[in-house]
């Protein structure tokens, strides 16, 4: 069966954001069908959180060597065929509550093939807003 909504994350050694990237899409108020993360070989722990992380299924492959990052990338991508919508997560990125709705609200209305983006909040390590969409304001601007 084709799925609606697939996510997929791409990682190496992103024990530092991980559960947090994990914790906002188990918050979404529509879930993805799969959360697929997709590990190029971490040397941290990143294997042990993402596998210990109760708040929503995670799927975990592991690739056999490091391919490096683009191939990874590739690698995420390949799912776009088992589903209606394919979502490319970083595994250092957070979405706010409603964005997969939002997001799906969008797309169904639209025929043919497409593709969706977002503005991006920056925020540095201490959870200090830095810019959104790289305009460096200190002010967030909602555009609906």
């Amino acid at each position: 069966m084709r799925s609606k909504l697939i996510t997929v994350i791409p990682v190496r050694n992103g024990a530092k954001f991980i559960v947090q990237t994990l914790q906002s899409v188990a918050a979404q108020t529509l879930r993805p069908d799969r959360l697929i993360v997709v590990d190029n070989c971490s040397t941290d722990n990143t294997a042990e959180l993402v596998k210990g992380f109760k708040p929503i299924q995670c799927e975990w492959q592991q690739n056999e060597k490091n391919i490096g990052p683009i191939a990874n990338f590739n690698r995420a991508l390949a799912f776009a065929d088992q589903t209606e919508y394919l979502h490319h997560l970083n595994a250092d990125d957070l979405i706010k509550p409603g964005f997969y709705a939002r997001l799906t609200r969008e797309l169904d209305s639209c025929d043919g093939l497409g593709m969706a983006y977002c503005l991006d909040e920056r925020i540095d390590e201490n959870n200090e807003r830095l810019s959104l969409s790289g305009r460096v304001t200190g002010a967030v601007e909602v555009q609906t």
